[in-house]
């Protein structure tokens, strides 16, 4: 007669077949030549998923190019008709008789676009500075807080929201950038 075997789930240990051993949960019978096919089917399920994986991980890596030309070709297209606008704008005037290239600013739109100007310039410097991205990256208290105490000396109010903490972060920060202009 040929041993019987008991495989235990979970660890894969073989055992000698017994009675007491086949009645716990954890055992299931071992058949050698089921177990050898099994392990066959495995390895081909293995490989199977790891071809399926790596083709998933291929068009991840396709998506995120296809998005990042998307965005790169929206933007170049956007600025091309903004110019194509204008152009039409100007053929326009010139065809309705308005032979003047360019309008006389009011003094007053002259402020305003100068204003303009300077606001989008400081929105643009307060964007582009490293500790103001640092600030908004932020995802806790404890970050502010040693934000805070590092650059500024100044303990944070923990009552506060996570963004009432942020912006007092992003205003010092803010001033600091600008004490000398103004």
């Amino acid at each position: 007669m040929t041993p019987r075997y008991l495989r235990q789930l979970g660890s894969g240990h073989i055992y000698v077949y017994t009675p007491e051993l086949a009645a716990r949960k954890d055992m299931v019978p071992l058949e050698i030549d089921t177990a050898k096919r099994r392990i066959d089917a495995m390895k081909k399920a293995i490989e199977e998923k790891k071809a399926r994986i790596a083709a998933l991980k291929e068009n991840a890596t396709l998506g995120n190019d296809m998005a990042n030309e998307a965005k790169e070709v929206a933007a170049k297209l956007a600025e091309l008709e903004k110019q194509m606008e204008e152009l039409d704008k100007t053929e326009q005037r010139l065809m309705e008789g308005n032979f003047a290239e360019e309008e006389e600013l009011t003094p007053q739109a002259k402020l305003e676009t100068e204003d303009d100007i300077l606001s989008a310039q400081r929105k643009q410097r307060i964007d582009q500075d490293p500790q103001i991205q640092e600030i908004r990256a932020m995802t806790n208290k404890n970050q502010v807080e040693e934000y805070m105490l590092r650059e500024y000396g100044i303990e944070i109010n923990r009552r506060k929201t996570m963004a009432e903490l942020k912006a007092e972060a992003e205003e010092a920060r803010i001033q600091r950038i600008f004490e000398n202009e103004e």
